[in-house]
């Protein structure tokens, strides 16, 4: 007699530390926004990182309740495709330099690294010749160039539809940042650093944007002693400050370094299909059902 076959209980898209901290973070962006908008939301959210995406299905619920409770907007979601994250002491540079000048080439590099060293109070900072010839070899000033020119062909776009109504506001919300190199490369998109910026969740060693401020406010930071996701580990194998869906395929797109948009993930094989569509509906599920919580929960 063949055995019956029942099939596998899906497994969970978030683990305890997702929850904590997606609940964590959102409130606090909540709030930073609700103040920062005056009592309400922007008309446009930005979602920058193919990592926030999960973020329209966390935030429904919540807006939709503070709508009904508080005469809100609800604001509509717009999605980008943040592209390859330039050379880091290229944007060390770019930040700090006193004319806030483009890096495009490696001759533009060494002229900008010059120019630090000799403004640069603090010696010990200053770039030596071998940094500067090792930054010209690896910077990929080209690839980055072009890079910015596909992201602002987007940003063009969401303007252009934005252009309708003049008085529509907009911000960005993304997942975590540190060094907000992406944040940096989207504002540097929409020609403008003037865009109010959220991320659910900051680690204690973020860099500044050369001026002392940050990109973005964080809904939630870390401190030293706090634990990263177990679930979620860095090359060296520690644990790492990501939610545990982050640059998996349940979010149903990946980058394209070479194109406004980004790709869609679709599977040749109809079971690897399959399994792609209950991984994306669970992630989808979760965040709608965690968003609901918050929304519940929420008193701003």
């Amino acid at each position: 007699m063949e055995q019956t076959k029942f099939p596998q209980k899906q497994e969970d898209a978030l683990n305890d530390w997702d929850r904590k901290y997606l609940t964590e973070g959102t409130q606090g962006v909540i709030k930073n926004m609700f103040a920062d908008f005056e009592g309400n939301f922007p008309d446009v959210i930005l979602l920058p990182e193919t990592a926030a995406r999960p973020l329209y299905y966390l935030f429904g619920p919540i807006f939709k309740k503070l709508a009904e409770e508080k005469k809100t907007k609800i604001p509509k979601f717009v999605f980008f495709n943040a592209g390859k994250n330039p050379y880091g002491p290229q944007v060390y540079l770019e930040r700090h330099s006193l004319e806030k000048k483009e890096i495009k080439t490696a001759g533009d590099f060494a002229e900008a690294a010059l120019e630090f060293n000799k403004n640069n109070i603090d010696e010990n900072k200053n770039f030596s010749t071998q940094e500067i010839k090792e930054g010209q070899e690896k910077g990929q000033f080209e690839e980055t160039a072009i890079a910015r020119d596909v992201m602002k062909e987007r940003a063009d776009e969401i303007k252009n539809y934005m252009s309708a109504n003049p008085n529509l506001k907009m911000a960005i919300v993304d997942d975590f940042h540190g060094y907000q190199v992406s944040l940096d490369e989207v504002k540097r998109a929409f020609g403008t650093r003037e865009i109010h910026a959220y991320s659910l969740g900051s680690s204690s060693h973020s860099i500044n944007r050369g001026d002392g401020k940050f990109e973005a406010k964080s809904g939630y930071q870390f401190s030293d002693n706090e634990e990263a996701n177990p679930d979620k580990q860095k090359p060296n194998g520690e644990n790492a400050l990501r939610f545990s869906y982050a640059v998996s395929d349940a979010i149903g797109v990946k980058k394209n370094h070479d194109s406004k948009y980004t790709e869609v993930i679709k599977p040749t094989d109809s079971v690897e299909s399959l399994k792609l569509v209950k991984e994306k509906a669970q992630l989808r599920e979760e965040m709608k059902s965690l968003g609901q919580n918050i929304a519940d929960n929420l008193s701003i």
